[in-house]
């Protein structure tokens, strides 16, 4: 029988680090304007850290992809934080697609954890595992998939539906690795009467990883809530924080292993469901990015010492000042575009706040 303890404690890590990424939201939008933001925003970055702290013990106490399941409280938890902290409007359309969200990851998971995972690993079966062939090819198709969806969300118009999908899928490839080398050092570490030389140096390795990874988690969460509203990119970066969360450790701790025909069938069902409400929630929201008066509630992008204001930056882009609406032909077309590069440089330059 599963214990209660690791999904206690990952249930409580994934509702701190919700209220904080909307919190640091709040704190983002509060310096757009001007006014005091620093408490809340390091404020919601400590507890950013502590649920994830959380999250990261109760990766040994529980298989993976029962964990992942609890993510789905996260999305009732999103609706609540960006209405009252945000001030976001929340539509019937937003709950609909957040509730189709829900009801995805929670069939998705049941199929894959209806069957008890009793698997176990060492530190040296989990380092062997990156020398098999089965999680090396899928490395290599997540990170094709990784460049081409990073491709794609560059080069789309700023109005594109997709475009948070495509930056929320693309930033999740990379940032779900933490999940898998949080698992693997809080495995290791709870095996501490085998910490050998090898263990340890594989431990060391998985703590860089896992450094790294929720290192650029966290700038590319804060960069998608300076270009997107929170009611539809917070979602969207946890529902394929979610997914590949689940697909990432199911497939390297071979939690699928035990798998029938009729539990991969709801889960292919569940993942249906689950991106169905993706879609619902960025059809929805993705195009108020390019209203000049709705720039002014986004953030401003940090370039170490030098700001670059969103809503100027936005006014620019949509409205050439050196002629009348209409009148500049292929040339105002060409100059316009211009401005939307030098807008998405300025966003993927972009660091977090400073001193």
């Amino acid at each position: 029988m599963l214990s209660w303890q690791g999904p206690l404690l990952n249930l409580l890590g994934s509702l701190m680090i919700n209220g904080a990424t909307n919190l640091m939201k709040l704190g983002v939008m509060m310096r757009a304007t001007q006014t005091p933001w620093r408490g809340r925003w390091y404020g919601g970055a400590l507890v950013f850290g502590i649920g994830n702290l959380l999250n990261f013990r109760s990766l040994s106490m529980a298989p993976q992809t029962i964990l992942a399941a609890l993510g789905a409280v996260q999305f009732i938890s999103n609706v609540f934080f960006a209405r009252f902290l945000l001030g976001e409007k929340i539509t019937s359309r937003t709950l609909g697609a957040t509730a189709a969200i829900v009801i995805g990851v929670v069939i998705a998971v049941y199929f894959i954890g209806r069957n008890e995972i009793t698997t176990q690993y060492t530190a040296l079966a989990l380092a062997q595992r990156y020398k098999e062939m089965d999680y090396v090819f899928y490395l290599s198709v997540l990170a094709g998939v990784g460049v081409y969806l990073e491709y794609t969300h560059r080069r789309a118009p700023d109005a594109a539906a997709l475009k948070p999908i495509c930056f929320a899928a693309a930033s999740a490839i990379l940032g779900t690795q933490s999940v898998v080398q949080g698992k693997c050092a809080s495995t290791v570490l709870s095996q501490s009467e085998e910490l050998t030389a090898p263990a340890l140096f594989f431990l060391g390795c998985s703590l860089v990883v896992l450094a790294g990874a929720q290192a650029f988690w966290l700038v590319r969460m804060q960069q998608g809530l300076a270009l997107f509203a929170g009611s539809v990119i917070i979602p969207s970066l946890q529902v394929f924080w979610t997914l590949l969360s689940i697909l990432t450790g199911g497939v390297y701790f071979e939690e699928f292993q035990a798998l029938d025909i009729w539990d991969v069938v709801g889960f292919v069902a569940g993942l249906l469901v689950l991106l169905l409400g993706v879609l619902g929630l960025v059809g929805g929201g993705s195009s108020e990015a390019l209203d000049p008066k709705l720039r002014e509630h986004r953030a401003t992008v940090f370039l170490g010492a030098n700001q670059v204001d969103f809503l100027e930056l936005a006014e620019d882009l949509l409205y050439d000042p050196t002629q009348p609406s209409g009148a500049g032909g292929a040339a105002e077309a060409g100059e316009i575009e211009m401005r939307r590069r030098t807008l998405r440089r300025s966003i993927y330059a972009a660091e977090l706040p400073g001193a």
